[in-house]
Parts: structure tokens; sequence; C-alpha cells
């Protein structure tokens, strides 16, 4: 395959309009006067990287790109941009007539932490169930952001973007709950996400709970069906996956904003209740002993408890006792305020059952619930494992990794356990047997030495760290089966830098990169591959330098040859040194194979620049040698692809 030429693909017409669209939205609402909604706007194309291309379109040019997959994955945002503008304006315009102009404006200002800190993919739900939220609340009700303004002052010490974002789907639940069971006192959501603030520095669980709640907000609202209905009726626009896009946000507006018929707020009242009631019990939680609110890690636990049982109910359970006990426990809180300080104990007591049922462990009670507290406590979303389970749960393989993952992790000594699957599985053995002795010894002497880590909470998080297609998220459901080699298979380190670290430690990183032991096809040496660096947003040059550094690092440390993946044309003595072999076989130019030999996980992810792809063990394809060997890169002028020739 070719490469186009650079510049050669044009963005469409449609596109350049949407752009247009774009711009225009935000100006009018600034020349309007509606300083809070321009401002939230702004964050629409600037934190989807369109600002640049808008310019470009003012100047009466077309943005351009090296290649079709380029101009795609531009055009995407350009529709996402248009679909959240339009989702702001339609939700203020429907607020502002059906309920109050202060609801409208307290919408616009408490969607604005979404806007300008939520991953992409998560924004559209969030500002259409935030759109509904505020619908189902009374002209009269008190602003839902002012509490929160008073609570976390400018000068509060961590930082409050999880909190201040998470907040309204939490609020708005716990109000509908303590109106449906006649509470006396309002549910103290802003002291809970304090709480939890002061707890988690880093924002993990609080993100957590926003996701959660944006969930369980969605579900049911927003139908294929009526999606459909409202595409029918905007036949003019010229582009099908624009229209698409639009209409499905436009249906959903319509269904959650516009409508407003009394039975269906009512139903939707009553779905949100059970939620609000987790809220509720997680805000008056209280220590046994003490009878004092959780603080610290204790609430840590009870928050991720929550999150861990919302993730069970989602998965399915060999007993449908168990299941259904799981279920009850979720509506529990609901009926009403008794027991609420002790409910999040029962909360965690069901997610012991489950998981000890779920994974079919005969380790004792007592184990599971330690080792559990432990993950709770400790890890930052210990519910992303299970929610990557409930991705992959027609996949039967997947499925039991993942088991023999999560059985690991509540055994006794859980690091023991894992070590066991990742370097002496006998399916990962079959590479590492082919691989030099040496070089394996020190890759898995787990002496502190060598740069990277291989523990499998930094591997799950790399994906959420710098928002990738690795994240868990329904989008990501065929390209995070790649995960599975990465948390399985102890061939993998991962490489990272731009640490924030939050007060109890734990840390994220803002950019990372995937290392590999791997073997050389042509001449069978062990050497390290180590793919491009991913960064939590634009390209960060000092952590760059620093994932190189420490790349070079590692392979020195365990004396092997260094192949990096990388997008620019390397200089002529770079690539004499990557010694291929002749020209033949199936490239008609020098190439260099590297491959992984075997490994626990079927599926083999391999990150090539132009057909980035997931690759299945004993697949077929070309580049894969049959059985359990797959090639994980091709390296050959420069560059490094997987699925496909191509020539400078």
């Amino acid at each position: 395959m070719a490469t186009a030429k650079a510049g050669n693909v044009s963005m469409s017409a449609a596109h350049i309009s949407a752009l247009t669209m774009i711009s225009d939205m935000q100006a009018l609402a600034k020349k309007s006067g509606d300083k809070r909604l321009a401002s939230s706007l702004k964050w629409i194309p600037k934190k989807l990287g369109l600002n640049p291309l808008i310019s470009i379109c003012k100047k009466g040019r077309a943005p351009t790109y090296r290649t079709n997959r380029d101009m795609r994955m531009a055009c995407r945002d350009v529709e996402r941009g248009v679909s959240e503008s339009v989702l702001m304006i339609a939700s203020h315009t429907a607020l502002s007539a059906l309920s109050s102009p202060a609801r409208a404006t307290d919408f616009v200002v408490t969607c604005r932490p979404m806007l300008e800190h939520t991953m992409v993919r998560d924004r559209h739900a969030a500002v259409l169930v935030a759109g509904g939220y505020f619908r189902i609340l009374a002209a009269t009700e008190r602003p839902v952001w002012e509490p929160f303004k008073r609570a976390f002052p400018s000068n509060f010490a961590h930082s409050t973007w999880p909190a201040r974002a998470a907040y309204p789907f939490l609020e708005v639940p716990a109000r509908q709950w303590a109106a449906s069971c006649g509470a006396a006192e309002e549910v103290a959501t802003v002291g809970l996400v304090e709480r939890i603030t002061r707890a988690d520095t880093l924002g993990d669980v609080c993100e957590g709970l926003r996701r959660w709640a944006v969930t369980e907000g969605l579900k049911g609202r927003v139908s294929r069906e009526a999606a459909r209905a409202a595409v029918q009726e905007y036949e003019g626009l010229s582009s099908r996956s624009l229209k698409h896009q639009l209409m499905r946000e436009l249906a959903g507006v319509r269904k959650l904003i516009l409508q407003g018929e009394s039975d269906e707020r009512a139903s939707w009242l009553a779905s949100v209740v059970p939620l609000g009631a987790h809220v509720a019990s997680l805000a008056a939680a209280r220590d046994a002993e003490t009878g004092e609110l959780l603080e610290g890690q204790q609430l840590i636990v009870a928050a991720n408890s929550v999150l861990m049982l919302a993730a069970l109910k989602e998965v399915h359970f060999p007993s449908q006792a168990t299941y259904s006990a799981i279920a009850a426990q979720i509506n529990h809180c609901g009926e009403g305020q008794e027991g609420l300080s002790s409910a999040w104990r029962s909360t965690f007591d069901a997610v012991c059952e489950g998981v000890r049922e779920l994974l079919e462990l005969e380790e004792g009670d007592e184990v599971v619930r330690v080792r559990l507290a432990e993950v709770l406590g400790g890890w930052r979303m210990p519910q992303l494992l299970l929610q990557m389970w409930e991705l992959q749960g027609d996949d039967a393989e997947c499925v039991e990794l993942l088991k023999t993952l999560l059985r690991a992790m509540v055994s006794g000594d859980p690091k023991a356990r894992i070590d066991e699957i990742r370097y002496r599985d006998q399916r990962n053995k079959q590479h590492f047997d082919r691989l030099d002795t040496a070089v394996v010894a020190k890759w898995s002497a787990h002496d502190g030495s060598l740069p990277g880590t291989d523990d499998v909470e930094a591997l799950m998080m790399m994906g959420e760290d710098t928002r990738t297609c690795m994240a868990v998220h329904p989008s990501n459901a065929n390209t995070q089966k790649g995960m599975l080699g990465y948390l399985l298979q102890g061939n993998t380190r991962l490489l990272v830098a731009g640490a924030v670290r939050g007060e109890d430690g734990r840390a994220r990183f803002t950019a990372r990169a995937v290392a590999r032991l791997l073997l050389r096809r042509d001449n069978g040496e062990t050497v390290l591959f180590v793919d491009r660096s991913y960064f939590e947003g634009e390209r960060d040059e000092e952590a760059e330098a620093e994932l190189r550094a420490q790349a070079q690092a590692l392979a020195e440390a365990v004396g092997v040859r260094l192949y990096r993946a990388q997008n620019t044309l390397p200089p002529p003595e770079a690539l004499a040194a990557l010694d291929p072999p002749k020209e033949g076989g199936m490239y008609p130019y020098p190439a260099v194979e590297l491959v992984e030999m075997g490994g626990a996980s079927p599926y083999v992810w391999r990150d090539g620049r132009y057909d980035i792809g997931l690759a299945t063990r004993g697949g077929g394809l070309a580049t894969t040698l049959g059985g359990s060997a797959v090639v994980v890169s091709v390296l050959f002028g420069g560059w490094s692809d997987c699925l496909a020739t191509y020539a400078e």
C-alpha cells in the first residue's frame, strides 16, 4: 500500500461547513451577551484541537492531510464538535424557555468543567444527561452550582475539577431520592465530594462516580428508534456520518429536554432514585466504632464498593440468586433513611459475595474480604477490571483470562500469583524460552533496577491516563482486547513520565510508551522494541525525551539492542544500523520483523502507523507466522507497521 503524499487529502466540504458552524455558534452566543454560554462553548473546539482548522478555513483554504486515515480522524473530531455545540445550545435554549433563564445559566456553569476536562469520548453523554437532569428540577428549586461554589473556594488545597465534573450527576439524583422518601434533611453531596477530594487528590474516585452516574442517567433514555426517526427529518445534510452523529444527539435532546411529558419525567425521576440512594448512603456513611463520617482510605473503599457493585450488576452471574441479591442491594437504600449510615458495609459485603461466586473462589471469606479491601482502597479505579469483563463478555477466552487475573489479585499473595502468570505460565514461557536466558534473568529479576514498571495496575491505567484506545470504554471494546497481552505477559513493561502524585503516594502519568522483549525473526536475536510515545494532551517534548532515555537505559540494563517505532525517516546511518536481511520474501525491500513467539493472551496489539490493529495468534494474517507466533512490528524505511506494507 503506497502512502499518499503530504497534503494530498483534503477535508470534505461538509466538514469545512461544520467547522464554520462551530465558530459561528460561539460567536453568536458571545454577540447575544451570554458570556457564560460563550465561555463554555469555546472549550469545545479548543479541547478537540479544531481551532487551527477553523483558522485555515477562515482564510479560504481547506485543511489537508497526509492520509485518508488522518483526515477521517479530524472529521470525527469536527462531528463531535458540532454535536457538543448543538447539545449545549439546545439545552440552554430549552431550559430558558421551559424552566427559567437562571436554570439555563446554572446548567451552563455546571457543564463547563466537563467540557474543559472530561475525556472527549465521555463528553457527549455527560452533557446530554446534564441537560435532562436540569430539566427535571423545578424552576423554583435552588441552584445546583451555588452550594459547590461555597464549599470549594478558589484557594482549595487540591485540584477540584474531578469533583466539579462529578458533583451535578450526584447532587440531582440525591435530591430526587430525598424527595421520594420525605427525608428531613438534604443529602450532603457537597460535603461528600469534598471529603473524597481530600482523600483522593488525584481525583480518580470522583471521576469513577461521574462515569457511573452518567451511565445510569443515560440508560434507556436515547433509543436507536428515536435516532433513526430524527435522521429521516434531516435528509438535506450531505455527509452521512455527520448527519448520523448530529441527529443522534438531537434525538437525545428532544427526548430528554424538549418533550418533557409528565409520565416520561415521572419515569425518569423514579429511575434515578436508586442512584441518589447510593449517593446519600456514601454522604451519610460512618465508622462503626467512632460514629464519625468516613474519611481517607475508608471513604475510598466505601465509594469504590459502590462502583464495583454497579459493575458486578452488569456482569453475568452463574447464580441468579446472587445476581438478584446484588440488584436488591442497589435498590435497598431507596426505601428510606433507615440504616443509611451503615449501608456502605452492606454494599461491601455484597461485593465480596459477588466476587467470590463470579471467580468460583475456594479461599475463605475473610481472605477475600481483606484482599478486596486492599484493592478497593489501593487501586485508582478497581471497577475497570469488571467493566472490561462486561465489554468482553461474549468472548469466552477473554473472560477466562480476566478471571485468572482477578483470582490472582484476591489470593493470599497477589504479587506472587500475578508474577507466576506473567513470567512462568507455559504459554508465556513459549516466548521466553526462545530468548537469551541471561537477558530474561535480568528482565524478570524484580530488584527495582530496571526503568519502567510491570505493575498490573499501571498497565491497566495506561489508556485512562493518556486517553488512548486502551482505555476501558464501550467504543474501545475491540482494541481493548490488546490490553490482555500487556496485563498477562511478562515480556511487556511500561515506560512512564510526567508523574502527577497524590498525597497518598499514588500517581498517574502524562506520558507512556510500551516496551517489549521480542525476537528478531531473521537471526534469532533478542531485542527490545519500544512503541510510540502517547501523551495525556499535546506532545510533550520533555516527557518524550525522558521516555527515550528510559528506553535506552532499559536496553543497556538487560544487554540488548534497542528498536524504536518512529514517524519520521531516520538518517542513513540509522537505517544501516537496522542491519536488515537482503530483499526478498513478502517484502520488496529490506525489512526487519520483530516477533512474539507465544503468550497467554490470544490477542496481540500492534501499533503500526497506518494500520494500527489487533492480531490473533494463528489468525492467518499475512504477517502472522502461524501457530502462536505473531509479528509485533515490521521495521523498514524508518517506519513501524504491522498489517500492511508500504514504501516511502
